[in-house]
C-alpha cells in the first residue's frame, strides 16, 4: 500500500530542486543567447534584389505556372509579369526560328539566282538557235575560167550564193591566185591572199551574184604547158566576209583548183576546165 506521506515528501524535494536549478540553467544559456544576438546584429541585412534572387533561385516556375497566372491575374503586378513573360516567350520563339529562317532565306536566294541564270541561259540559247536558223549563209562556187590571152590576165568567176533566210550585208573578199605544182600543194604549200575585192554588196536570201577574181600575173607559154600536162594547176583561195541581219560578222573560206588545156585557143572565151575543191572549201563561221 502506497504511503502518501512519502509521496508528498518526494514531491516537495523535487520542487525545491527545480527552484534551485532554474536560475543556474538560465545563467548558463544567457551567454549563448547573447552571442546569437550579437552575431545577428553584426550580419549584413539582405537587399530586396538579393531576396528576390534567392526566391527565384528556389522557385523556378515553368510555362505552365506563368500560364496559370496569366489566365486570371490577381493584381496589376501579376498582369505586368504576365506581359513580360509573353514578351520573353515571343523573343525566345523568334530566336529559336531565326537560324532556320536564315537558312531558308539563303536557299531561297540561291534558288532565285539559279532561276534568273537558267532563264537568261534559256533565253540566250533560244535567241542563238533562232538566229542560227535565220542568218545568212554564203557559199562560193567557181564556174568559169577565162584567159584573156597573150599579155592579158587570167580571170576566174565565182557565184556567191546566200542560202540563209535573211540578207547578207557588206560582202567583201580577200583572195589569192597562184599556179603551183600539185605535189607542192599536197605537201602544204600556202596560197597567199594578197588581193582584196571590197564590193560591199548585199546578197538576199536564195539569191546569188557573180564575182570575178583577176590574177595579178600573165599566163606564159611554159605555165600553160605545165597546166596542160597536169603537173601544175591554177589555185585560188580566199575569205568572203559579210554581216548578217543580226549585225554579226561571218567568214566563208573557199579554196579550189582548175586544170585546163589550150589557153591560146580560147581567147576571150570560157576555158573548159575541171574544178577540184580543197578540204576546207566553203567552211564557214
Amino acid at each position: 500500500m502506497i504511503n502518501w506521506h512519502w509521496m508528498r515528501g518526494i514531491s516537495f524535494v523535487g520542487c525545491v530542486i527545480c527552484v534551485l536549478l532554474g536560475p543556474y540553467a538560465i545563467a548558463q544559456e544567457q551567454p549563448q543567447a547573447d552571442k546569437a544576438v550579437s552575431h545577428q546584429t553584426n550580419s549584413k541585412i539582405p537587399t530586396t534584389e538579393e531576396v528576390e534572387a534567392a526566391f527565384w533561385a528556389v522557385f523556378k516556375p515553368g510555362p505552365d505556372a506563368y500560364r496559370a497566372i496569366c489566365e486570371k491575374p490577381k493584381s496589376r503586378e501579376y498582369a505586368d509579369l504576365c506581359q513580360q513573360w509573353k514578351a520573353a516567350e515571343a523573343a525566345k520563339e523568334s530566336a529559336r526560328w531565326a537560324f532556320p529562317q536564315f537558312i531558308v532565306s539563303i536557299v531561297g536566294i540561291f534558288g532565285l539566282l539559279w532561276t534568273i541564270f537558267y532563264t537568261h541561259r534559256t533565253y540566250n540559247l533560244a535567241a542563238t538557235t533562232s538566229q542560227a536558223e535565220l542568218r545568212a549563209y554564203i557559199s562560193m562556187k567557181p564556174t568559169d575560167l577565162i584567159n584573156l590571152g597573150g599579155e592579158d590576165f587570167l580571170q576566174i568567176k565565182f557565184d556567191a550564193r546566200n542560202h540563209g533566210q535573211t540578207p547578207a550585208f557588206a560582202v567583201n573578199h580577200k583572195f589569192g591566185i597562184s599556179i603551183l605544182e600539185v605535189d607542192a600543194v599536197k605537201n602544204g604549200a600556202p596560197i597567199a591572199l594578197v588581193k582584196s575585192l571590197d564590193d560591199e554588196v548585199a546578197i538576199y536570201p536564195n539569191s546569188e551574184i557573180n564575182t570575178w577574181f583577176n590574177a595579178d600575173f600573165k599566163i606564159t607559154t611554159e605555165m600553160a604547158r605545165e597546166i596542160k600536162s597536169g603537173k601544175s594547176r591554177i589555185y585560188i583561195a580566199g575569205l568572203t566576209s559579210y554581216r548578217d541581219a543580226f549585225d554579226r560578222e561571218h567568214v566563208t573560206q573557199f579554196s579550189a583548183s582548175a586544170g585546163a588545156d589550150f589557153f591560146a585557143n580560147y581567147r576571150d572565151q570560157k576555158i573548159p576546165c575541171n574544178w577540184q575543191y580543197q578540204r576546207n572549201h566553203n567552211s564557214a563561221t
